[in-house]
Parts: C-alpha cells; sequence; structure tokens
C-alpha cells in the first residue's frame, strides 16, 4: 500500500528513527536536521508565493508576541510586501537572508523595487505599495518600525546551525512529496535553537498544511498521507483550524502529540487562545490518553470519553423467624449514568504502555476503549 509520511518533532531521535528505519528498508527519506551538518535542506522561501509571504508572517508574529497593533500591522506589511517583492524577482531562489539584507538596506530595496518596475511597471500594485510606503516621504519613520522585523530575522539567519538547512536550494518538493507519498523527517533542535527552532517548525508545519490543500486529484486517486508532530503546541498556527477541519478529504492524517490539554490554548491570528484548543478538540475525532495526567487534564479527557448508563439493582426479603428467605421478595433496578472512564484512574489506574482511546470507526459515533496497551 501506498502511504506518504511527515515527521516534525522537536528532539531528533524520532526523526533519526524514521530515517534509519528508511536506511535499513530502502526507501527514500529526507532528514532534516540543524545539529547534523550534512543535513538536508528545507529553504522557508520556496513554494507559491502567497503561501511563502503568509508563513513568513505568522511566524513572525509568534516570534514577536503580544504588542501594540500600529507596530504589529506595519511590521507585518514590511515583511509580507518584501517577501512578495523578491518572490516576484527571483521565484525560488531566495532565502531568509535575502529578506534581511533588503529589509536593511534601504538603497538595496529601493533597486529591488527598480527591478520590478521595469519588468511590471510602474502602475503595479506592490510598486506603488513601496514608493509610497517605505520608500516614501516617511521612509526613515518606516526603517525605525521595522528594527523589531529584522532584529527577529537576524536571529534566525545568524544562526549557523539554523541557516544552513534553510539556506540554497531544497532538498524536498512538498506537492511531489505529497503526490508520490515522500517520506520527510525534520528535527527542529528545540535544546539548541530554543524559540529559533519553533520557527523553523512553524515554516514546516505550514508549508505542509498548504501542500495538503494544493493536492490534486480526487479522495480515491490521493496517496494517503501521514503528518506526526510531536509538541504540537510548538507549531501550532492559524491555519490549523483549516486542516483540521478539511485535512481528510485531501486524504492527509494528522498525529498530533502534547503533554497537556492547556498546551493547545495559544493565541494564533484572529483565534483566540480558548477557541483554539476547542477547535483541536473537536476536530481530533480519536483521542488517546495515557496515565498520569494532571486532576484538571484527567477531569476533562473523562468527560470527553463520555458517560455510561448502568443499572443498579436492589433486593427486598421479607424478615422471617426461624428460616430465612433465600429469595428476595421483589426487585428494584434504578438506572444511572457514570462515568466511563474515572478520572482518577487516567491520574493514577493506568500500568505502564497502557491508555485509554476515543476512536472513529467506518464513520460511527466514537466508542471510548480502556486499558489499551502498546505492543
Amino acid at each position: 500500500v501506498e502511504l506518504g509520511l511527515s515527521v516534525v518533532e522537536p528532539k531528533g531521535d524520532v526523526a533519526a528513527m524514521v530515517a534509519e528505519m528508511c536506511g535499513e528498508m530502502d526507501l527514500p527519506c529526507v532528514h532534516v536536521d540543524p545539529e547534523h551538518s550534512r543535513s538536508a535542506v528545507f529553504n522557508p522561501m520556496e513554494g507559491d508565493m502567497d503561501d511563502v509571504a503568509e508563513a513568513t508572517v505568522v511566524v513572525l508574529k509568534s516570534l514577536f508576541g503580544k504588542q501594540e497593533a500600529f507596530f504589529a500591522t506595519v511590521q507585518e506589511l514590511a515583511a509580507r510586501n518584501v517577501t512578495k517583492l523578491l518572490k516576484r524577482l527571483y521565484g525560488d531562489d531566495v532565502t531568509l537572508s535575502d529578506v534581511v539584507r533588503t529589509i536593511r538596506d534601504p538603497i538595496l530595496l529601493e533597486d529591488k523595487v527598480k527591478e520590478l518596475s521595469s519588468k511590471v511597471g510602474e502602475y503595479d500594485e506592490l510598486v506603488q505599495f513601496f514608493h509610497s510606503e517605505l520608500l516614501g516621504a516617511q521612509k526613515e519613520k518606516y526603517q525605525q518600525f521595522v528594527i523589531g522585523l529584522r532584529a527577529q530575522l537576524e536571529n534566525l539567519v545568524s544562526n549557523t546551525h539554523l541557516s544552513r538547512v534553510i539556506s540554497g536550494k531544497s532538498s524536498i518538493n512538498i506537492d511531489r512529496h505529497f503526490a508520490e507519498g515522500g517520506i520527510l523527517a525534520v528535527n527542529t533542535a528545540m535544546g539548541r535553537l530554543r524559540k529559533a527552532g519553533d520557527a523553523f517548525g512553524q515554516f514546516v508545519v505550514m508549508h505542509l498544511q498548504s501542500g495538503a490543500f494544493r493536492r490534486p486529484g480526487s479522495e480515491r486517486t490521493r496517496i494517503p498521507h501521514f503528518l506526526i508532530v510531536d509538541e504540537y503546541s510548538r507549531y501550532i498556527n492559524p491555519d490549523v483550524e483549516l486542516f483540521l477541519s478539511i485535512a481528510a478529504e485531501y486524504r492527509v492524517a494528522g498525529i498530533f502529540a502534547i503533554q497537556s490539554l492547556g498546551q493547545l490554548e495559544v493565541e494564533s491570528g484572529k483565534i483566540g487562545a480558548k477557541a483554539m484548543k476547542q477547535s483541536i478538540m473537536t476536530s481530533c475525532r480519536n483521542k488517546i490518553a495515557f496515565g498520569g495526567l494532571s486532576a484538571e487534564d484527567a477531569i476533562e479527557f473523562s468527560r470527553e470519553f463520555g458517560k455510561k448508563k448502568v443499572i443498579r439493582r436492589e433486593s427486598t426479603f421479607k424478615q422471617q423467624t426461624l428460616i430465612p428467605n433465600i429469595l428476595p421478595e421483589t426487585y428494584r433496578d434504578t438506572v444511572k449514568e457514570e462515568d466511563r472512564i474515572f478520572y482518577t484512574q487516567l491520574m493514577d489506574g493506568l500500568p505502564r504502555f497502557h491508555f485509554v482511546a476515543k476512536l472513529l470507526r467506518d464513520g460511527v459515533p466514537p466508542v471510548s476503549y480502556n486499558n489499551l496497551t502498546l505492543p
């Protein structure tokens, strides 16, 4: 059976295991690992112009965190339009370093705008934006406003471990990867790269999400693809809600691992933290919970696994003086609801490698299975 696989994780062990297993089975695998000098390359600037620009903006906004709306808007416009400028000029022959240099140097930016203007005319919308904004009468103020943007980009490209895997020609074409059922294993190196690694992981996940939406064909003709993401909360982005809602139609299944449900409360784009968590919990139809959960998570999972009806029978015996009655005189059945899985069981009642699962089978409503174990 033809299948595709993409693995994104922050520690490196799972990605290395996937690459090693592919080597043993003579399967082609693209292994991206910033901690290895011979790593494959994943250039986040390759791909569709709008997808690349949007991914760049989302990743940079996640690095900034909370800031005033005015500065956020200016930096978003600068990042998006400089990325589009370079993509229109050079296509896939662009790197994040090119974006940094263009934002850093107003003269270089002006040269790039002139180059685009000579190709498409001075009335092009993007050319007019630069003439009226970043290169207009207020250009010095704009340079001050985008200092934070430059600083974040500098942090990404100045990291020697990261720069060698995001610069140059990519070792993978996302569209071909999905079409042919390829194998991709990515280590975002959380320990060594910290926030830069999270940003790199967001780039990878967003490109995979966009690639899933571009898959041609139908549900019958597309090769099934599995996207496995460990520590999923580190790579949450505004397209997560859309991806989880319709990815199944593109034959892409997501397997996401987290440590706590609270990690899903991540604000991204226009989606609030609570709404993001609710969206992920609702869209992920199959859920697996191992033991050792906190009380709060255990109670929430217990509610998620639902309740069951339990019939309790009470017997009434007629009292006799000499010989006691063996058979009851009357019965009374009481129907009550109780949790399928008690929350205390999820806290400390499961042995090692045992878990509780809520699975959807053949489109029927999910059923919870208790006391399952890993092979």
